[in-house]
């Protein structure tokens, strides 16, 4: 995580947020349909945004790729201190090679602004989390303090009801919000998908008849990160199912009234679940969600019976010794990308 990055703090609110969401439902019943939207908003930007600085570091090494050509073609290799047929075939090749970086350099950078806006939409909403939760923690700590007292509990009941509504409001902006970011990732999931499957055939079409094996090879090395993405993700969307949430329309806009009912025996349940999960990651006893622990430890194990590398060492900027001080992005690059492939 990067320091002075205004993303750094999300993880950490993202986490009290869900602790504040799981006190405030006990008093202010509004407020138990947000907790699902606390759980999956777990994660980290920061990390992300890292993810599109190594891109963006990836497009300034492919440029400087381009401008070695320039300078062998151009400088080194003249044409005045070699001409003729083969000097023909060696520009034509070149040029080939200036295309295909070419094209790689227009992907990466559709992928570096899309995980960039993500980054941000994740941020801005996980900061908006914190806030609400923060001040529906106050709202109900009042209320526990006025309904403890003789004078105060009539002014509790009024301001319970004040509090049912303020939740009834935060959960459609955040249930919007969510949605927001839920449609953007999968527009970004169709360009992305897109713009790789345009880079391949363009450079097949530029004479990379390689293209399809590196592409190949970086599928199956990417098999094992992307089952355990998958399976987070289905730990979180079964999460929410488990919560009487209320009904909405297309958009994510609750249709019904504010919900005044408490909670029912299986969203304690799921709710103690999901703070545990939570809580595993704040004291660190575990990274990643707990139901996919095991899961995890299966899949790396499965990866490496079938020859993938899913774990890494390293010490210097090549990954080389025990203390890997590198991104987690350049990690996830350096394992999941085909090695010694190309034209």
């Amino acid at each position: 995580m990067s320091d002075g990055n205004a993303l750094s703090a999300c993880s950490g609110l993202a986490q009290a947020a869900m602790f504040e969401a799981l006190w405030v439902a006990v008093v202010i019943p509004a407020a138990i349909p947000i907790i699902p939207l606390t759980f999956q908003s777990q994660g980290d930007p920061a990390t992300v945004w890292e993810g599109a600085g190594g891109w963006k570091d990836m497009i300034a090494e492919l440029e400087q790729s381009q401008d070695k050509i320039d300078e062998y073609r151009h400088t080194r290799l003249s044409r005045e201190r070699w001409d003729g047929k083969d000097r023909d075939a060696f520009d034509g090749k070149m040029e080939n090679f200036q295309d295909q970086i070419g094209w790689s350099i227009a992907v990466a950078w559709v992928v570096t602004a899309c995980l960039y806006v993500l980054a941000v939409m994740v941020g801005i909403f996980i900061y908006m989390l914190f806030l609400i939760m923060t001040l529906l923690a106050i709202f109900a700590t009042a209320i526990v303090i006025a309904a403890g007292t003789v004078v105060g509990a009539p002014a509790a009941l009024e301001l319970e009801a004040t509090a049912n509504q303020f939740a009834h409001m935060a959960y459609t902006v955040l249930n919007v919000s969510a949605k927001a970011i839920e449609l953007t990732s999968r527009g970004v999931a169709v360009l992305w998908g897109g713009m790789l499957a345009a880079n391949a055939i363009g450079q097949w079409t530029q004479g990379n008849n390689r293209v399809a094996a590196t592409y190949g090879n970086a599928f199956v090395r990417g098999l094992d990160d992307t089952l355990k993405g998958s399976l987070a993700w289905l730990n979180q969307w079964a999460y929410g199912k488990m919560f009487g949430s209320p009904a909405t329309n297309w958009w994510g806009k609750p249709t019904e009234g504010a919900r005044t009912a408490g909670w029912s025996n299986l969203e304690r349940i799921f709710g103690g679940l999901g703070g545990i999960d939570v809580g595993g990651n704040v004291v660190g006893g575990w990274e990643g969600s707990a139901p996919t622990q095991l899961t995890d430890r299966m899949i790396d194990w499965g990866a490496k019976k079938v020859g993938l590398d899913t774990g890494y060492a390293g010490d210097d900027e090549e990954g080389t010794g025990p203390n890997d001080k590198r991104s987690p992005a350049e990690k996830y690059v350096e394992r999941t990308q085909p090695k010694g492939s190309g034209s």
